[in-house]
């Protein structure tokens, strides 16, 4: 399985962060307002990911992968693997999303009272979403498969 690809999860940032603002200032004035706990969600996910994340790291280094009931079976740490790639999807497209609503609110958070009052927790998802994505990575970098001892090992 690939590595996810940094370059590609940034244009798809960029992408869905300018949709966003596009969208945003189109029918800003039917929006609901935002609210910080809109991104409690993505700051456990983000937690999930960094906690099992330096579990998986130190399970690996300590060569504790295998079938036995102390150690973390491959298939576990493959659904890890797909945990935080879901992870890192899941904080850009969110994140993206509140970042191009947030775009929109630091340009109007003088003239509008919403724009002022929705900002704390568009900032706060966008965070989220942003930490989210980190951690993602930082899971799938931690269930990576280590390399062999040595090539003799290989052969």
């Amino acid at each position: 399985m690939k590595k996810t690809s940094r370059a590609q999860v940034a244009a798809l940032v960029v992408f869905v962060a300018l949709a966003s603002f596009i969208v945003v200032r189109r029918f800003y004035g039917d929006l609901l307002p935002t609210s910080w706990l809109a991104s409690v969600f993505l700051w456990l996910l983000a937690i999930v990911c960094a906690v099992m994340g330096k579990q998986i790291r130190a399970a690996v280094d300590q060569g504790r992968i295998g079938f036995d009931r102390s150690q973390f079976g491959p298939s576990a740490i493959a659904a890890w693997l797909a945990v935080g790639r879901g992870a890192i999807y899941t904080g850009a497209i969110v994140g993206a999303v509140y970042l191009g609503l947030t775009g929109y609110l630091l340009l109007h958070v003088s003239t509008l009272v919403a724009a002022a009052e929705d900002l704390p927790g568009s900032v706060a998802s966008l965070l989220a979403g942003g930490c989210c994505m980190v951690a993602g990575f930082y899971l799938e970098s931690a269930c990576e498969a280590p390399p062999p001892p040595s090539a003799e090992a290989a052969q």
